[in-house]
């Protein structure tokens, strides 16, 4: 399928390109998937809350916050007591104003970002395989913030018990993502032992 991309160009001033790229279907639903993840966790809900978006869609929201930064960049040169442009700072090897994160700390903050969507995942598909009872209490107190006692009252529960299966629901997410994640680390650690063995 193809999609396009337009951001801006290279050179300075406020230009942009249109790029037009063929993207395979597992591509296309690894962008869909993983911008569905991410704003869930912005939204702080489970991802089968997030309706999906096409690629094009998700594309032109990124268009669009980088013509708004580029374009809230060209507004502040105009400020009054900036001496030099844009060519002019770039000119001297420096960044320019509201530019200062360096390559690495975007690679550091995209992995930061995957990683919290990967647990989020995990978090939501073990709330899934709970009991329907700690499944709604979860639902209802970590994922949409309701007190205790409000699920209490609508349970007809006590608070108490609530609180217990809370926990227990809690403790059983906890050890379900723990052996998860040693099985990925000994998956992870065998691979690596067969590569040095070869």
């Amino acid at each position: 399928m193809r999609v396009s991309l337009k951001h801006e160009a290279m050179c300075a001033g406020n230009v942009s390109v249109t790029d037009v790229y063929d993207c395979s279907e597992v591509e296309l639903r690894t962008m869909v998937e993983r911008d569905r993840c991410l704003r869930a966790i912005r939204m702080g809900c489970s991802p089968r809350d997030i309706a999906l978006r096409t690629p094009q869609t998700i594309l032109q929201e990124l268009w669009n916050a980088e013509e708004r930064s580029a374009h809230a960049y060209y507004r502040s040169d105009r400020v009054s007591g900036v001496i030099c442009s844009y060519e002019d700072l770039v000119g001297a090897g420096r960044e320019p104003q509201g530019c200062s994160a360096s390559s690495e700390d975007i690679l550091l903050c995209a992995e930061d970002a995957r990683e919290r969507a990967n647990c989020l995942q995990a978090i939501f598909a073990e709330i899934e395989k709970l009991p329907a009872g700690q499944r709604n209490i979860v639902r209802g107190v970590l994922v949409k913030g309701a007190s205790q006692s409000d699920m209490a009252r609508e349970l007809g529960v006590s608070r108490a018990a609530v609180s217990k299966q809370l926990s227990t629901a809690v403790r059983k997410i906890r050890a379900a993502i723990r052996d998860e994640s040693k099985e990925t680390k000994n998956t992870t650690t065998s691979a690596v032992c067969e590569r040095k063995e070869h």
